[in-house]
């Protein structure tokens, strides 16, 4: 299983698994160092294929009992979850039930600076699916994530789960953000934010109020506004963008007439 050159010979193996995942999997998550990738492919091919209850895989890939989760587990339920397929897992409550001990670590390591980059990144994927209960938390979190003193990669993880939430609160917090974002992290909170129509409009409201200016938005980034399919949205981004608009040769010639007719010493 953990070798995947042969991807025919793996698909096989996996598929014969499959029977017997929930063993399987509590087995592989008992090792310090478990071969999570090969877990979540083990437990998508459980669900797609309906041979297994969901209910005995979500027990299987939890800690064993009065147990701390570790990162093992929340990167082999991020790499679950991060599967087309998996979007309806947690619309089951008994999920959330079954699982909040892995959540409640993404939490407490996300949050933890001290923690390894790696293991924070991925603890990050989680946030934004514990539950409704923990949203608000969640979303306290995201926004520490994206201050100056967060490395690079973890914005932009936060980024990622900001866009992939949708909602208004998660696009406050990609403004509040803005300001501090590291270059990549920047740029991706402004294609997150043009990403929706409904964030489009809060994005041009931030350029009408000025907590954002026209040069924040690189070339492609203008563009997309001045083009946008919805012609309100499009009218307001012209007004807005219409102070970078570059003069033409005419204006340029007369602008600087003045300067040409002078005397030299």
């Amino acid at each position: 299983l953990d070798s995947p050159e042969d991807g025919w010979l793996r698909a096989a193996v996996l598929s014969s698994a499959s029977h017997h995942a929930p063993v399987i999997l509590a087995t592989l998550m008992q090792e310090d160092n478990a071969p999570t990738a090969v877990a979540a492919d083990l437990i998508r091919t459980v669900v797609s294929s309906g041979l297994e209850s969901i209910g005995r895989v979500l027990d299987a890939m939890g800690p064993a009992r009065d147990a701390e989760a570790r990162p093992g587990h929340i990167a082999l339920l991020a790499g679950v979850l991060d599967a087309p397929q998996m979007q309806g897992v947690l619309d089951n409550p008994a999920a959330h039930w079954k699982l909040a001990r892995i959540f409640e670590a993404a939490r407490r390591i996300a949050s933890d600076p001290g923690a390894a980059e790696a293991d924070r990144t991925t603890a990050a994927r989680l946030l934004g699916r514990g539950g409704k209960g923990k949203l608000g938390e969640e979303l306290r979190i995201l926004a520490r994530l994206l201050e100056p003193s967060s490395p690079a990669a973890l914005q932009e993880t936060a980024v990622g789960v900001l866009a992939r939430l949708g909602t208004w609160e998660a696009a406050a917090v990609l403004l509040d953000g803005l300001e501090h974002a590291a270059p990549a992290a920047h740029a991706a909170v402004l294609n997150a934010l043009l990403s929706r129509e409904e964030w489009t409009g809060t994005l041009l409201d931030a350029l009408e109020a000025e907590s954002i200016g026209p040069a924040d938005l690189d070339a492609a980034q203008r563009q997309r506004l001045l083009s946008h399919p919805q012609g309100a949205l499009r009218g307001r981004a012209e007004q807005l963008l219409a102070k970078l608009k570059p003069a033409s040769r005419a204006e340029a010639i007369a602008k600087y007439r003045v300067v040409l007719s002078l005397e030299g010493d």
